[in-house]
Parts: C-alpha cells; sequence; structure tokens
C-alpha cells in the first residue's frame, strides 16, 4: 500500500496543469477557482477550529477548510446531508456563515417548499452515493443550488460522478479529485479538473 502522502504527492503532480485556475475560461469559474477551491488566504477563523479540531489529520482538514471557503461563498442558511456531516465539517461550515444550519435530508424535505429558490448546500458522502438520492437532489436543485460529493476517486463513486456530469439541469462541475463540486445554474455547461 503506497503511504498517504506519497499518493497525495503523485495525485498533486499529475494534476499541476490544472492549478490556479489556469484552463478555466468562464469568468464566475475561474473566481471561483481562484477565491474559494485555491485560496490560501488564513481565514479568520482557521486557527481557532484547528485548535478545537487538534487530531485532525490533513486530507480531513483540507476539505474542511474548502467546506469553510464554500460556506463563506455561498451564504446560505441550509447545508443538506442525507448523513450526518462530522462534527469537524459541521464546525467549519457553521463558522464561516453564522446563519448556516447544517440539517438532514429528511428535515429539509419538510422545509424545501419554504426555501424553493433559495440557495442551499447539498453534501452527500460516498456513503449517500445512490441512484435514488442523486435523483431526489437533482429534482430539488434550482439554480443556486451547490452539490458536493465527498470521496469522489472511490472507484464505486465514478458512475454517479459521470451520470451527475451528463444531467441535464448541471452546469458547471468541479472535479478536484477528492471533492467534486456541482452547480444548477444557467451558465454553459463545463466540466473541469481542478488541483486541489
Amino acid at each position: 500500500m503506497i503511504p498517504q502522502r506519497v499518493k497525495r504527492l503523485s495525485v498533486w503532480l499529475r494534476r499541476v496543469h490544472h492549478s490556479r485556475g489556469f484552463g478555466v475560461q468562464s469568468p464566475s469559474a475561474y473566481s471561483f477557482v481562484r477565491y474559494v477551491i485555491n485560496e490560501h488566504y488564513p481565514y479568520y477563523s482557521y486557527d481557532l477550529l484547528a485548535a478545537q479540531f487538534k487530531d485532525v489529520d490533513s486530507l480531513t482538514l483540507k476539505k474542511a477548510r474548502l467546506l469553510f471557503r464554500v460556506s463563506n461563498y455561498a451564504q446560505t442558511q441550509y447545508w443538506v446531508s442525507p448523513s450526518p456531516l462530522s462534527s469537524v465539517y459541521s464546525a467549519y461550515v457553521c463558522k464561516a456563515c453564522l446563519q448556516s444550519e447544517v440539517v438532514s435530508f429528511d428535515h429539509f424535505k419538510k422545509i424545501s417548499a419554504s426555501v424553493e429558490s433559495e440557495r442551499v448546500v447539498f453534501y452527500l458522502s460516498f456513503f449517500d452515493l445512490n441512484e435514488n438520492t442523486i435523483a431526489e437532489v437533482i429534482e430539488r436543485a434550482n439554480e443556486n443550488t451547490i452539490l458536493l460529493i465527498d470521496l469522489l476517486r472511490k472507484s464505486d463513486a465514478q458512475p454517479f460522478w459521470e451520470s451527475i456530469q451528463d444531467n441535464e439541469k448541471v452546469s458547471v462541475t468541479f472535479d478536484l479529485y477528492y471533492v467534486g463540486i456541482v452547480f444548477f445554474d444557467k451558465r454553459n455547461k463545463m466540466n473541469y479538473k481542478i488541483n486541489f
């Protein structure tokens, strides 16, 4: 088995030409890549959160900081996840946007009529990936919806990722190797690989 650091380095080297927005033509997609996905500025709450979660591995920390930046970007009231979000991820999401609340998919179904046109972020872990859940998320998605899929590089997740990319409601996708980010707005359909 390849040590985790060597594997992550090889992934990074294979994707180095997808760094910092190179090849991204859309101004809005480029801005999202530069100032959300690849933002290296030390945000105000990183130190506080790092002190709260000292025993977190580097990949989990990297993904938690990405969720923080997405939460800061989205400024949404609801983050929806079929299975409970880890305490690390929840803390990062809620610290970035104080109005954000992480809710279960069942709870969201009850209140979804009242937030029909608002921005909502759906978070699916690898364990949530099945045709029914994906179909339901896509059905409930509006042009303000953002979908994040964790553990994207599991071999079982690839068919789901490809079906999401091919869906007619999906406009822009970002493949970060470990995480996938999907937008449903009215932009031209584009699929980007980004070195994260």
